[in-house]
C-alpha cells in the first residue's frame, strides 16, 4: 500500500501490484515540485545553521563541482543527494522531508 500511495505501483484487482511507468509529463511535474522542495529545504537549512554545517556543505559542493567538470555524473548525483539528505535530515518527520523522499523515490524509479 505504501508503494501504491507513492505512485510506484498500481494495485490491479485480480492481478496484484503492477509497476507504474510515469509519462514524460509526470516526470517533468515531479522534477518541478522536487526543485521547489529542494529550494525550500535549502532555505530552512540555512536558518540557525552553525559554521561547521556550512563548511561541510561547502566541501560537498566543491566536490560536486569537480565531479561535474570531470563528467562524473554518478559521483555528482551521489554528492548532491548527500547535501539534500543533510538538508532534510533534521526534518525527517516534517512534511517537506517526507515529500522530498517520496518525490525522489518516484524519480529514481522512473529511471531519470
Amino acid at each position: 500500500m505504501v508503494l501504491a500511495a507513492e505512485g510506484l505501483v498500481e494495485i490491479v484487482p485480480q492481478r496484484g501490484a503492477v509497476v507504474t511507468r510515469p509519462s514524460p509529463e509526470d516526470v517533468r511535474d515531479l522534477t518541478v515540485v522536487l526543485a521547489r522542495l529542494e529550494g525550500l529545504a535549502g532555505e530552512l537549512a540555512c536558518t540557525g545553521q552553525d559554521a561547521e554545517v556550512a563548511d561541510d556543505v561547502a566541501v560537498l559542493h566543491a566536490q560536486m563541482e569537480r565531479a561535474f567538470a570531470a563528467g562524473d555524473r554518478r559521483t555528482y548525483f551521489r554528492l548532491n543527494l548527500r547535501i539534500h539528505e543533510r538538508d532534510h535530515g533534521g526534518r525527517r518527520q516534517s512534511a517537506s522531508g517526507r515529500d522530498w523522499r517520496a518525490y525522489t523515490g518516484r524519480l529514481r524509479a522512473s529511471g531519470t
